[in-house]
């Protein structure tokens, strides 16, 4: 999927940013790729600053550890 923004500020021309390109997963997907790539502990959330694992926002956050070598 690709995205790009356009914008403006009040008075000002219009501006726009360069193409994204977006990848979309599901959120056990997501937790899969994380595990295989060595990060541990994934908190799957749909907000930043909040703790909702409901994961029923338009966002899918992770945070990982990583894997401690022993």
């Amino acid at each position: 999927m690709t995205e790009q923004v356009t914008w403006r500020s009040d008075g000002q021309t219009a501006h726009r940013d360069p193409p994204e390109k977006l990848r979309l997963f599901f959120p056990q997907e997501l937790a899969f790729y994380l595990e295989q790539a060595g990060f541990r502990d994934a908190k799957l959330m749909d907000a930043f600053g909040k703790s909702n694992t409901a994961l029923d926002g338009r966002r899918l956050i992770a945070v990982a550890a990583p894997r401690r070598s022993q």
